[in-house]
């Protein structure tokens, strides 16, 4: 301006009329003037870049990916960043809010499709850069499905004749919908109970877990409510013995050793009251009359009223040891055949011809027979009141309790007595 004054002073009269008489002069003053805002613009407000970070994209005509049963898997909400260019007053004025970005969304129907940015920018302005130009979208279809809720428990119950008898979600079931890939990646939806503090009958809340087969939580799905309240039955429990019944006898030929159960206790659960009056746990009628040998026969057991088995699927077998009746031959040679009753001065010896052994037949139940040994028979002749002669004398033997004689051979020798 200065400048711009001089020129006047050397040239005389106002600046108005010089300007108007010199057209030589006017170009001075129009160039002297652009440079004096050029300076201006240059120091006091000058062309800057600025970025603007994390700005949203908005995704146009979305609804008819709805429409067609699908949904956006990711982005779900993409950002970008934008740097702009313009005047640092004007870009002082600006927020990330001034700048759109979209996405039209209404010709897109594949499951991966790269779309460009549509971007409006204030005026005054001009696009320096933005980080991506264009968005890949990866979409699946939308399904739902109902999951039962299973509930899970951690810790232990602070007393050990506790037990719990019942634990029962509210819902029932959970509806989840979302991209069908997640959907059905979920093996089941949990919630878990702490049950370290329960003592008796209560109501718990929980968060539902949605897990893979791995136990990895599945997210990125749409649950109503995440909310689960679990109603816990407590029961006391007990060990009663099991007392076998039978009924029939065992055939005559088969003799009873031993009849138990395995196992031989089961837990049962139920009130305080009913469950310390019970002090055995009955089968049902186990028929011994179709006994032939050894058995394990499966028994059903006869549960009282208001109380349950802890284990439901607990199964009861009764073993029944028996003894069958069995035959065996015992036999010594015949020079073994002892002499009973003979008188001092006297001996004998054994006439029979072509007699080797001393064979008999008995019978009895297999663990007595099993354990009879030919010492155990006692095979000897009868000697008493016997002279000097020849004598044909029956073979005499000892039988214990529970051995049966079914015969023997010879059943007589021939002796001879002399001094």
């Amino acid at each position: 301006m200065l400048l711009l004054m001089q020129v006047f002073s050397i040239h005389g009269g106002t600046s108005m009329d010089l300007i108007k008489k010199n057209l030589k002069l006017k170009i001075i003053v129009v160039f002297l003037a652009f440079l004096c805002w050029s300076y201006v613009m240059a120091k006091v407000n000058p062309t800057i870049t600025r970025e603007y970070r994390n700005i949203p994209v908005n995704l146009r005509n979305i609804e008819n990916l709805y429409k067609k049963n699908l949904m956006v898997i990711d982005p779900k909400e993409p950002r970008v960043n934008v740097t702009l260019r313009g005047r640092r007053n004007t870009l002082n004025k600006i927020t990330w809010r001034d700048i759109v970005l979209d996405v039209n969304m209404e010709e897109y129907s594949e499951t991966k499709i790269m779309l460009p940015i549509i971007i409006n920018i204030p005026s005054e302005t001009e696009l320096a850069d933005i980080s991506s130009k264009n968005l890949t979208f990866n979409v699946d279809k939308k399904i739902g499905k109902t999951f039962q809720i299973k509930v899970e428990t951690t810790g232990e119950l602070p007393e050990k004749k506790l037990t719990i008898s019942e634990m029962t979600p509210e819902p029932l079931n959970i509806y989840v919908e979302g991209p069908s890939i997640k959907v059905h990646s979920i093996d089941k939806a949990v919630v878990k109970i702490d049950i370290s503090d329960v003592k008796s009958d209560t109501v718990k809340s929980a968060t539902l877990m949605l897990l893979d087969r791995e136990g990895k939580e599945v997210t990125d799905v749409n649950v109503e409510n995440k909310k689960v309240e679990v109603l816990i039955a407590v029961k006391e429990i007990k060990e009663i013995p099991i007392n076998v019944v039978t009924e029939n006898s065992a055939p005559s030929n088969v003799k009873i050793l031993k009849i138990y159960s395995s196992p031989q206790k089961i837990v049962v659960t139920g009130d305080s009251q009913v469950i310390n009056g019970i002090e055995k746990i009955d089968t049902e009628p186990v028929n011994l009359g179709s006994v032939t040998g050894n058995s394990v026969i499966k028994a059903k057991l006869i549960i009282p009223e208001d109380l349950k088995l802890l284990n439901p699927n607990a199964e009861v077998n009764v073993h029944i040891e028996t003894d069958s009746e069995s035959s065996k031959r015992i036999e010594i040679p015949i020079t073994e055949l002892k002499a009973k009753n003979l008188a001092k001065n006297l001996k004998f010896n054994i006439k029979s011809e072509n007699i080797e052994k001393v064979i008999m037949e008995i019978k009895g139940f297999d663990s007595i027979v099993k354990n009879y040994k030919p010492e155990d028979a006692d095979f000897h002749i009868d000697l008493m009141n016997f002279g000097e002669g020849i004598y044909e004398l029956p073979i005499r033997y000892t039988l214990v309790d529970g051995i049966k004689f079914s015969g023997i051979s010879p059943e007589k020798v021939i002796i001879e007595i002399t001094k």
